[in-house]
């Protein structure tokens, strides 16, 4: 048996460390590898990341530079070639393919190299999507370690991976690991030589790993005598083993290579909303500017986007999206997410000034007028939520009460709680409900009616506790003993059952990256209930000895609220349902001040739906989900269905969920420890000190349901989820009257196609890049209209294709996955 002999060092930028820590151990790294080259002319070195490379670059350029010599004689193989090993579960597709891009870019630049082999060492999971994005950037191999084979009906560490429409790649899974202990391959390699016995050709990945160290000196040496003794191993690159391995016949796996570590589909939930909010304004906000450079309103900033680009794809390395990390690398991971978040607020306003050319200047001092961006191809229909302040301070006790104008004709709208509590008719805060069209400016006007006093609800609890909202398409009932839902009824179809919206709590295990032997998500400890009415009043903040713990809070043409103030041990959580009484649509927020340790908490949501199937957003498309208890993965969206009824539930920043039976558990947090878990030296905490768990604090979320039929429901979720997380940017303005209203960026007519992204070119400051893709497995001819440029063309799709078009002197033509900027290999 030939052993090609895969030497790395699998430097985790931050885990149990923070990134100065990674940093310098990745430069010593790089340093020790660079010099064994030297001494031993046989061995080969195979390292990633760019990230470490521009460490080296930045701080050491004399190593930096010999490191290029060494990849140029074939010493020392670029292999992946991504920024950093991200998680391959979370981050949207877009996200994860510029991971992609900005390594490329670097790697082909820096060293002319563009690498055939993927790597992803040690990435919780790899969503099924990631084959066609592989395969269209020019990958040909694929190496990971997770999951193991206890997933597969197979034991061969090789195989065909399969994406949704029908893209292939060869993987190899490395059961022992990525790498060895210092010192000891000596010890590991025969038993492991012996447990291959019988392959013609075998993978063995070694080099210190995890916090660095690569190579050692004793572990060349015993290598070279193992060789000197007969035993057939050489130093090598894995291109080198999977081109041996080239015509074997390999087993086909057609699924997400999931679950693994599934606790850290939850674990540190911060960074997880955190990250979804900057991945969705970037996205925004390069539409934006290019919708602004194309009109000639204002430069495309690139090199600023760029920097909030390195912060969210920082962010999504696999120990700390995944949340496996220790509580300072928690925050410095949100430091940097608030530095990108920060950057994209500066060049939202920027460009949302720009965009507001042409309007009309205001004519009516007792007018407020309102803009609004719709970053979506498509119409928004969500309603717009934007807080103002009235022209002038009014010194009475009265209520201006603000009613919306679209052109001059009123549009269904609300007061709502502004978030001052100064006691002055100024600050202002309106919901109203207007379908806004794609890629274009909109314009309100915002007048007002003065009245005696704020308008309050006037709806109240039923004699048997219920309080019943009535909607458009059915209607949804609150218990107010209980503070949950009891009945969600559309177009004349129950789909809840009693008790619904419960938060549930159950015992975890200490890990962030699983409840193994502890959690059972058949068996909660508990769940909140509503305290008492004193008590309810102390919480709300309201200076009143008591307040009902479930009431009415607002009611309005768009909304009506209903908040519920409930506790757990000595944990609190306001729930604010928003019923949507113009679309029937339930909304819930969710305000938990957490306090338990070693708990999990999850929102119990049963439904009516008999012999269903789970199915959920994934990257780069969507899939069934387990029905079996099984904690899984999924990103804005997931959905529990039968033939003919469906009910989806959209998030912004949940990943972990579960089903059995049409009930759907989605996973809130785990206040778990920062790093723990139980290994040869015994459990953790045992030091009598304070230790610090996760989740101790406030904690928000958000949720959207949308039931209906089947295929309107699976139709629509792809787009509401897209509305829910990217909203719409709207701010008061009074514009100056000049220039011309710029045409509407970009429209796309099919339902199942998805905007991926709209931005300049890499490489050309004239050329823009359109990327979409098919959402819901369905073959369909789209057609993507550029008004600002007066460009349409069809844009032929099959079922989950990604396709990329170059927009380039006036014409729009297709291009490859990586821009042309890079070969594919």
């Amino acid at each position: 048996m030939k052993t090609y002999m895969f030497c790395n060092a699998h430097l985790d930028p931050v885990w149990l460390w923070q990134w100065e820590s990674g940093m310098m151990e990745g430069i010593s790294t790089y340093r020790a590898a660079s010099g064994f080259i030297d001494e031993y002319p046989d061995f080969v070195f195979n390292h990633n990341e760019a990230l470490i490379y521009q460490w080296v670059e930045e701080h050491e350029p004399e190593l930096f530079e010999r490191i290029r010599e060494q990849v140029a004689e074939g010493r020392w193989e670029i292999v992946g070639g991504w920024f950093l090993q991200p998680d391959c579960n979370m981050p949207s597709g877009e996200s994860v393919f510029r991971q992609v891009l900005r390594g490329r870019l670097y790697f082909y630049d820096k060293f002319g190299k563009v690498p055939v082999t993927a790597v992803n060492f040690d990435s919780f999971g790899h969503a099924r999507g990631l084959v066609q994005m592989l395969k269209k950037c020019g990958y040909k191999y694929y190496v990971n370690i997770r999951p193991g084979k206890n997933i597969y009906d197979f034991d061969s560490e090789d195989f065909i991976w399969r994406g949704y429409e029908g893209s292939e790649i060869v993987v190899h899974r490395s059961d022992k690991g990525y790498n060895s202990v210092y010192g000891k391959v000596e010890e590991e390699l025969p038993g492991w030589l012996e447990a291959h016995k019988g392959q013609k050709n075998a993978l063995y990945l070694w080099g210190v790993g995890n916090h660095g160290g690569g190579p050692s000196r004793k572990d060349l040496d015993d290598i070279a005598r193992m060789k000197a003794e007969g035993v057939d191993l050489v130093h090598a690159t894995p291109d080198e083993y999977f081109e041996a391995i080239r015509d074997e016949k390999l087993p086909v796996v057609e699924k997400g290579l999931n679950p693994i570590m599934e606790g850290c589909y939850t674990s540190i939930i911060r960074i997880k909303q955190m990250h979804r909010r900057l991945e969705n304004d970037l996205v925004m906000v390069e539409q934006m500017a290019s919708h602004a450079a194309l009109a000639g309103l204002a430069v495309y900033e690139k090199e600023r986007i760029d920097d909030a680009w390195r912060d969210l794809l920082f962010s999504e390395f696999h120990d700390s999206l995944p949340g496996s990390c220790i509580a300072p690398v928690e925050e410095d991971v949100i430091r940097m997410l608030d530095h990108g978040l920060e950057i994209m607020n500066q060049l939202k306003a920027k460009y949302f000034l720009a965009l507001c050319a042409g309007q009309e200047k205001l004519k009516d001092g007792d007018t407020v007028p309102i803009f609004v961006y719709n970053p979506h191809p498509f119409p928004y229909s969500q309603p717009v939520d934007v807080e103002f302040m009235l022209p002038r301070q009014l010194w009475h006790k009265d209520f201006s009460d603000p009613r919306v104008y679209c052109n001059g004709e009123k549009v269904p709208s609300q007061a709502a709680k502004e978030a001052s509590n100064f006691s002055m008719d100024w600050n202002k805060r309106v919901i109203f409900a207007h379908e806004l069209p794609p890629g274009a400016m909109t314009r309100f006007d915002v007048r007002f009616r003065v009245i005696e006093k704020r308008p309050g609800p006037v709806l109240k609890a039923q004699r048997n506790g219920e309080i019943r909202v009535e909607t458009a398409r059915g209607q949804v009932v609150v218990n107010a003993h209980s503070g949950l839902v009891t009945s969600y009824v559309v177009d004349g179809t129950e789909y809840i059952k009693a008790g619904a919206m419960s938060v549930d709590v159950y015992d975890d295990a200490v890990s962030p990256w699983g409840g193994d032997g502890v959690f059972n998500p058949q068996c909660p400890m508990g769940s909140f209930s509503p305290m008492p009415a004193g008590e309810a009043a102390d919480f709300a903040g309201v200076r009143s000895s008591s307040l009902e713990p479930v009431l009415v809070t607002e009611e309005g043409e768009v909304y009506t609220v209903i908040e519920a103030y409930m506790q757990y041990h000595k944990s609190r959580m306001v729930m604010r349902y928003l019923v949507n009484k113009l679309t029937g649509v339930l909304e819930l927020e969710l305000r938990i001040f957490f306090a338990e340790r070693e708990k999990r908490l999850k929102l119990r949501v049963p439904t009516l739906l008999e012999e269903t199937e789970y199915m959920g957003q994934t990257i780069f498309g969507r899939e069934k989900l387990p029905e079996d208890m099984q904690e899984c993965v999924s990103q804005y969206w997931q959905a529990i269905a039968n033939q003919e009824k469906a009910l989806a539930i959209i998030d912004d920043g949940v990943y972990g969920s579960h089903c059995k039976d049409g009930t759907a558990g989605i996973t809130l947090l785990r206040s778990v420890g920062y790093g723990a878990g139980s290994m040869t030296w015994g459990p953790p905490y045992q030091d009598k000190m304070y230790h610090e768990r996760m989740e101790q604090g406030e904690r928000r979320y958000r949720f959207l349901f949308l039931a209906g039929e089947r295929e309107e429901v699976l139709g629509r979720a792809d787009r509401e989820a897209a509305m829910f997380n990217r909203r719409v940017y709207a701010q008061q303005f009074c514009p100056p009257g000049r220039g011309t209203v710029p045409a509407a960026l970009v429209r796309i007519d099919r339902e199942n196609v998805t905007l991926s992204c709209f931005k300049r070119s890499e490489r050309s400051a004239d050329a823009y890049i359109l990327r979409v893709f098919e959402a819901q497995g369905k073959a369909v001819t789209a057609k993507i209209e550029l008004p600002i440029l007066d460009v349409s063309f069809e844009a032929p799709l099959q079922p989950f294709e990604i396709k990329v078009y170059k927009i380039e002197n006036g014409a729009a033509a297709e291009t490859d996955m990586l821009e042309g900027a890079v070969p594919l290999g």
